[in-house]
């Protein structure tokens, strides 16, 4: 037998027993990483803090559900989610479309005090998930009556030069709609509202830490850290 061929033969015995090496380990690593997901899927729930209810879902499909609700507000999100070393990724697959507000028009109406109504579908739910705050003469008035499809200050008064409007979040923080008024001796203004992906909270900029049964999450914008427990079982 030549020395080439000597040579060929080893070579060839080497690539074999490399191939056979890395497949091994990452079908080892793939069944750590099988039995690390079923260990982590279940039901979590907000621990320690009074008047809010909140709870994370992860599914064994590597799909996941949260809600988070205090008061009035209710918040959702879900998506799909992976570990990442210590961490768990959430990838949001929650509608992208922010919410909007366009005015229509305004008027003189027979009633005292201030009201911006709004129009169209969901004009309800517009009414009540939005903050509106009038300016008449750098004063600030709250329309803080709120009826089925409009919000009234009964102290505030003509003129009013400016309206802002934002919607309520909880863990979401919503831009802020200013409209100079077109003439300020109107006291019925209305809007038209775009409810696009109200009510879900995108997670996809969370930080999820495992710990033992449970889950520590923090968003960019909130300093506390909100600590999730497992309930028990899995789902």
């Amino acid at each position: 037998m030549s020395l080439n061929s000597i040579i060929t033969k080893f070579y060839i015995l080497c690539c074999s027993c490399l191939f056979l090496f890395f497949t091994t380990s990452a079908a080892g690593a793939d069944e750590v990483m099988q039995t690390l997901r079923e260990n982590i899927v279940g039901d979590y729930y907000l621990w320690g803090i009074r008047e809010v209810g909140s709870g994370i879902r992860l599914n064994v499909d590597g799909t996941y559900r949260f809600v988070f609700m205090v008061g009035s507000v209710d918040e959702i999100d879900e998506g799909r989610w992976n570990i990442e070393g210590s961490s768990i990724a959430m990838r949001s697959t929650a509608s992208t479309t922010e919410p909007d507000i366009a005015f229509v028009r305004s008027e003189k109406g027979a009633f005292l005090g201030v009201r911006v109504a709004f129009e169209g579908e969901n004009a309800d739910k517009a009414s009540r998930q939005t903050h509106v705050a009038l300016y008449s003469n750098d004063r600030r008035f709250v329309a803080n009556e709120g009826f089925k499809d409009y919000k009234q200050s009964r102290i505030a008064a003509p003129p009013i030069q400016k309206i802002t409007i934002s919607y309520i979040g909880a863990l979401r923080k919503y831009r802020e709609f200013s409209f100079e008024t077109t003439d300020p001796t109107h006291n019925y203004f209305v809007f038209k509202s775009n409810l696009g992906n109200l009510g879900h909270v995108r997670l996809d900029n969370a930080q999820l830490r495992m710990g033992s049964d449970e889950l520590l999450f923090k968003l960019p914008h909130i300093p506390e850290e909100l600590r999730y427990i497992r309930l028990q079982g899995k789902q």
